[in-house]
């Protein structure tokens, strides 16, 4: 299992649905209020890039040792996820981040072109 096919590929299939629906999202926005196509198209790409890249932050925060016994004192639990799972959840982490980082190389790259 190598990184480009645990990582990169499903990041970019990932990038790829959310470039779509963004699509669909800049059409109402230009049909309907009349707002740019490229501003808008750059305010929700930077909009969804900072989302999932928190949400990556969190999940690894939680699969962190720290975070771990965080949770544990919060809910209570005294089990302890596997180390499988744990791997699981660093790869759904980091592909949430990398969603995000690539966003926001999108957005620069709006920025610069426009």
């Amino acid at each position: 299992m190598g990184l480009g096919r645990d990582l990169i590929l499903p990041s970019l299939a990932e990038n790829a649905v959310i470039a779509a629906i963004d699509a669909g999202v800049v059409a109402v926005a230009y049909l309907a209020l009349g707002w740019g196509v490229v501003d808008t198209f750059g305010l929700v790409i930077l909009i969804e890039a900072a989302f999932l890249m928190l949400v990556g932050g969190a999940m690894e925060f939680a699969t962190s040792s720290s975070g771990r016994a965080f949770f544990s004192f919060v809910t209570k639990r005294k089990s302890l996820p596997s180390a499988e799972e744990l791997k699981k959840a660093e790869g759904r982490a980091a592909t949430f981040a990398l969603v995000g980082v690539l966003l926001f190389l999108e957005a620069l790259a709006l920025a610069l072109i426009f």
